[in-house]
């Protein structure tokens, strides 16, 4: 009878260390879990703050310290597991290398963002936005460079996902295939030189006035090509501004 006392009470002990064991490590789950969360918002706060001041930097022409900040913000972005926020930092620090004019550098961070973006878990309906974001970064570079070709490429391909994502909502994919009909309307001489107007406006906001008064050049030629006087006109008006802008 002693025996059996003795098991039990040893029973109750054990039942009641075990049920205790499970409270602190339920506590200690939860504490972690809070503490977890917890450092993931101090990480989103601190991140949003260094992109704040990269803006800053990047608006005064303090590219060095913008080029500091942003690292800061990537290596921040890269521990909370946040892909958009990433791919965002890397196409911003390739915008700034390609201001200080170290063009092999700025595509080389867009080249990372295009890569991240083709292995990040995004969905498919915005990963196409973000490629063609990408894209125009990388089409001002070359255009930057007076690598007008090499632009006008990476403009037919924001134009041909632009065209699939349409054609996404109902009707056929554009490929390969069926692109002819498509490459026939942007490669034209006129779609060409609407891209690179566009680029050489781009430019002209983003204070680089020498590159886009080469662009706008390359645009009138062109122009002149195609028998646009239209066209033609305005490129020479935008022109004259540019020049008037560079004495």
């Amino acid at each position: 009878m002693k025996k059996y006392y003795a098991t039990k009470i040893l029973s109750s002990v054990l039942m009641a260390t075990i049920l205790n064991l499970t409270d602190v490590i339920w506590l200690n789950s939860n504490n972690f879990s809070q503490a977890q969360a917890q450092r993931q918002q101090t990480r989103q706060t601190e991140a949003d703050k260094l992109r704040e001041l990269a803006n800053k930097y990047y608006e005064r022409n303090q590219t060095q310290q913008a080029l500091f900040t942003l690292q800061k913000e990537l290596k921040l972005r890269r521990q909370m597991g946040d892909s958009l926020k990433e791919i965002s930092t890397l196409n911003f620090i390739g915008m700034v290398y390609d201001k200080q004019e170290k063009y092999p550098q700025a595509m080389e961070y867009l080249q990372l963002a295009l890569t991240t973006l083709k292995k990040a878990n995004i969905s498919a309906d915005i990963k196409p936005i973000i490629e063609s974001e990408i894209l125009v970064s990388v089409g001002f570079v070359y255009a930057n460079q007076g690598k007008y070709e090499q632009a006008l490429e990476i403009g037919r391909q924001i134009k041909l996902i632009s065209a699939n994502r349409i054609q996404s909502l109902g009707s056929e994919k554009t490929t390969p295939n069926n692109i002819s009909g498509l490459t026939q309307s942007t490669s034209n001489i006129k779609a060409d030189a609407d891209t690179l107007y566009n680029i050489a406006i781009f430019q002209y906001q983003r204070g680089k006035i020498r590159e886009a008064l080469g662009t706008a050049e390359a645009v009138l030629k062109m122009r002149v090509t195609g028998q646009d006087k239209t066209g033609e006109r305005e490129v020479s008006t935008f022109i004259n501004a540019l020049r008037q802008r560079l004495k």
